[in-house]
């Protein structure tokens, strides 16, 4: 992303918890953060008054999603952190399962099952899987479907077709 933005940035890794630490006590200047929203750090750290959310233009959202194609336009809900007073515009992922193609459809079959049958339960656990619904299923263009994720998208007839492969 940094690259086809012509960012040239030092990169410093660790838990979410340390690097808003770091942030928080100017030992780094920004943090980016690929995680379902709200963020518990980031909300901690607002609470402080130590960030401020830094927006991508409209162009760099489409430079961005030229360069990775996993990701996708997105937005954070106004509210969801009290200083985000209007939609925040930025880029986002999917979350989607991948296996491997060996395993067995039945397997594949049940797992959808499993979590599709207990999307209340996922809420209880966090807000970000209201997203985690059969309809996104088309938001994956990259990674082909495998045959027991295919079938149980057909048989429970979501919106399209699903292919496997």
């Amino acid at each position: 992303m940094f690259t086809a933005l012509n960012i040239a940035a030092p990169f410093v890794t660790g838990t979410l918890t340390d690097l808003a630490a770091q942030l928080s006590a100017r030992k780094i200047d920004a943090l980016v953060v690929v995680a379902g929203t709200p963020v518990p750090e980031v909300a901690e750290l607002e609470k402080k008054g130590n960030i401020r959310f830094l927006a991508l233009t409209p162009s760099q959202i489409v430079t961005v999603r030229l360069a990775l194609p996993e990701l996708t336009s997105s937005s954070i809900a106004a509210g969801t952190y009290p200083s985000l007073r209007r939609h925040y515009q930025t880029v986002g992922v999917y979350n989607f399962a991948v296996a491997r193609a060996d395993l067995p459809e039945s397997l594949a079959y049940a797992i959808l099952e499993a979590v599709f049958n207990h999307h209340d339960e996922m809420m209880q656990i966090h807000p970000a899987a209201g997203e985690t619904v059969p309809p996104n299923f088309t938001r994956n263009t990259i990674v082909p479907f495998h045959g027991g994720a295919a079938r149980w998208y057909n048989n429970k007839a979501v919106a399209g077709t699903v292919r496997g492969d």
